[in-house]
């Protein structure tokens, strides 16, 4: 899987690459149910993989998009977003 979101250095950025992520979830079948929300499926992702990435996204994409903060993107970001894309490439792996 080729990542083309390598640097995270905006809110536009960060929208498309966590927007990526939703996309490649979906691609392997981890879909976002019409009842959850965004945290809720977060949650979900997070329990899957074990790990509290989609959380930590998910808050910051929830901050930038739907918040009135200062769209400075936390540190670790970009490291969050490759993990995510790691698990997702090792799942998506496992499934051929």
């Amino acid at each position: 899987m080729k990542r083309k979101h390598q640097s995270v250095n905006s809110k536009g950025d960060f929208l498309q690459a966590y927007e990526s992520v939703l996309w490649y979830l979906k691609f392997i079948g981890l879909t976002r149910a019409r009842h959850e929300t965004l945290s809720e499926y977060a949650s979900r992702i997070d329990f899957r993989f074990q790990d509290e990435q989609m959380s930590v996204l998910t808050n910051v994409y929830h901050d930038l998009y739907y918040g009135a903060k200062d769209p400075v993107l936390p540190e670790k970001t970009e490291g969050h977003i490759q993990k995510m894309f790691d698990y997702i490439h090792k799942s998506s792996s496992s499934l051929r």
